[in-house]
């Protein structure tokens, strides 16, 4: 516990309860915040004698970040929170395994599923601060939330975060011989296609008998063109097909020939990809450019390369996906809306938390279902990439920005904003979802594993993109509205009652903030700088200091270990 006792004074401290910026002193002891008191209050001689006075003139104190959905993955938490706490984050909440040392404060969440719902209600779960379910599997040997309303009994009083995401019939039955693999393996797989001139691809559906198996792929070999296989009709799938799992399929399975809605993937050429790597061009063998798709072009990532050695597929080249508009169209935001009336179909009395939600139209939903039901407790969230970037940013086969739902275009993105504006989004997380390069940097979207670092960069990327749009005599009111999405309401949705906000009482994390000076997002993130999409971004938004409970943890790029698990109060 840090005894020591500190002022911290400022002419723009963003507290909780105040709609402007004020002019004052936050006193801090023993982590916590001991008073707020306005400047007129102050008699400096009398506080020197009991505090240590910190004078930080013009620069902003806001309350420290909280992300609520980080995945720590082969990283570790050493380094995620580490990269978190360099960037104002001063809580995190995650599903993953909490181990080695912590670089700000974590709130678990626990996953659960159909087959753990009786284990769940079983259990009194202390340092459970939420539940998180997915309505479609995540990868192999994922297990999925169906029964909804039994959720919502075991769950009690803590909120139950539900991913949106409802697999479309394209997206279920989409060629990819990558279906159910474990990422570690996905390796050796692209080897054999790369070394192979053959259709390595297949559908995804699973055919109840071997003779329909025949039947379906002597069927393929028939000519066919792409519009052909448009045309026919396809039957409808409503929301409650979700019930039905898998026999949803079957209908489309008759009707359509799953070959037919592949042939743009089929339809593939080698390129190579060593610009996006930084690596010799002489090692790949060149190819002949095809005028049905663009070439992929140098990214001009400002960071080391990676080593050619580390990536051994990237030498002979790979097939490469690459419209980016293919990989959109197999997350239609039609699906995201359904995954919510599917969810708020089961009037949950309990806190219901949508996380990753991209289309707008999804959340216009979620608001028009929370006014028409009077008492629904439901917040819904965004992620940072989706509000950062749009379809446009995405290089052909740049695979970094992969993510699942997709980043969308133009329209989306302004209509998020807008939302945020109109206080009908109630957060923004990072959604960091770090991955190794050699399972990231395929430059194919069908193949590329799911994830984009981001944690740290909340704050600078959400003010550089309001700092442009809005006159000088509104910046503080827009600060206080990037401070409510990205401390207070995430706290409150995980119901972190000493978190979130700078407010007498509640845990003395801070962020010392100038808005005015720039960040050049360079090499020296995270353990594979070249992974992030924000290489190379010149962010408004410069963090001098955090405090951690009231203990200084960052100051001039020098991190100290002080998180911790927490408890709930």
């Amino acid at each position: 516990m840090n005894s020591q006792k500190i002022a911290l004074i400022s002419h723009r401290i963003i507290c909780e309860d105040q709609p402007n910026p004020i002019h004052g002193a936050i006193l801090i002891k023993d982590e916590i915040i001991e008073d707020i008191i306005p400047i007129s209050e102050i008699k400096h001689d009398i506080l020197a004698q009991e505090y240590v006075l910190e004078d930080l003139g013009n620069l902003y104190i806001l309350p420290g970040l909280v992300d609520i959905n980080v995945s720590f993955a082969s990283d570790g938490a050493s380094i995620v929170t580490r990269q978190a706490l360099s960037g104002g984050v001063t809580t995190i909440a995650t599903t993953d395994s909490i181990e080695g040392d912590l670089y700000n404060d974590i709130a678990p969440i626990q996953i659960i599923s159909d087959s753990t719902l009786n284990e769940v209600k079983k259990q009194e779960p202390e340092r459970i601060f939420a539940y998180k379910g997915f309505l479609v599997p995540q990868g192999p040997n994922s297990q999925i939330l169906k029964d909804i309303s039994k959720a919502f009994e075991v769950c009690g009083n803590l909120p139950l975060i539900i991913h949106p995401e409802f697999a479309t019939p394209e997206k279920m039955m989409q060629a990819t011989p990558y279906r159910l693999v474990e990422p570690e393996k996905r390796i050796f797989n692209c080897k054999i296609i790369i070394t192979e001139e053959k259709d390595v691809y297949a559908s995804e559906f699973k055919l109840d008998s071997d003779e329909e198996n025949e039947e379906l792929s002597e069927s393929c070999e028939d000519d066919y063109s792409a519009s052909e296989s448009c045309s026919e009709e396809a039957p409808e799938i409503t929301v409650n097909d979700f019930d039905n799992g898998d026999n949803c399929l079957k209908p489309i399975a008759q009707n359509f020939n799953s070959m037919r809605l592949c042939v743009p993937e089929r339809d593939k050429k080698r390129v190579s990809l060593p610009t996006l790597l930084g690596v010799d061009n002489s090692l790949i063998p060149p190819v002949a450019h095809s005028p049905r798709h663009h070439s992929v072009q140098c990214i001009g990532i400002n960071s080391r390369p990676i080593p050619l050695q580390d990536i051994p597929f990237i030498r002979k080249g790979i097939q490469v996906e690459q419209a980016y508009h293919e990989h959109i169209s197999k997350f239609p935001c039609d699906w995201e809306v359904a995954a919510v009336k599917k969810v708020l179909e089961a009037d949950p009395k309990n806190p219901i938390h949508f996380c990753n939600v991209c289309s707008s139209e999804a959340i216009e939903t979620i608001n028009q279902i929370k006014t028409a039901k009077n008492g629904l407790k439901v917040t819904c969230e965004t992620s940072l990439p989706y509000v950062y970037f749009t379809e446009t940013d995405v290089k052909p086969g740049d695979t970094r920005y992969k993510l699942n739902p997709p980043i969308r275009d133009l329209g989306n993105y302004r209509s998020l904003w807008q939302m945020i504006k109109n206080n009908q989004i109630d957060c923004v997380s990072s959604y960091h979802q770090p991955v190794n390069p050699p399972l990231k940097f395929i430059g194919d979207f069908t193949r590329a594993v799911n994830g984009v670092i981001s944690v740290g960069f909340n704050l600078q990327c959400l003010w550089t993109r309001i700092r442009t749009q809005i006159p000088v005599d509104e910046e503080s009111d827009y600060i206080s509205l990037i401070s409510l999405v990205l401390s207070t309401k995430p706290a409150k949705i995980l119901n972190l009652k000493n978190k979130g906000g700078i407010k007498k009482g509640k845990h003395a994390d801070l962020v010392v903030w100038d808005p005015e000076g720039k960040t050049k997002i360079t090499s020296t993130l995270d353990r594979f700088p070249q992974m992030s999409p924000m290489i190379g971004e010149e962010l408004y938004g410069v963090i001098h200091r955090t405090y951690l409970r009231g203990a200084l943890v960052y100051s001039n790029n020098r991190n100290i270990p002080r998180g911790s698990v927490l408890k709930k109060s």
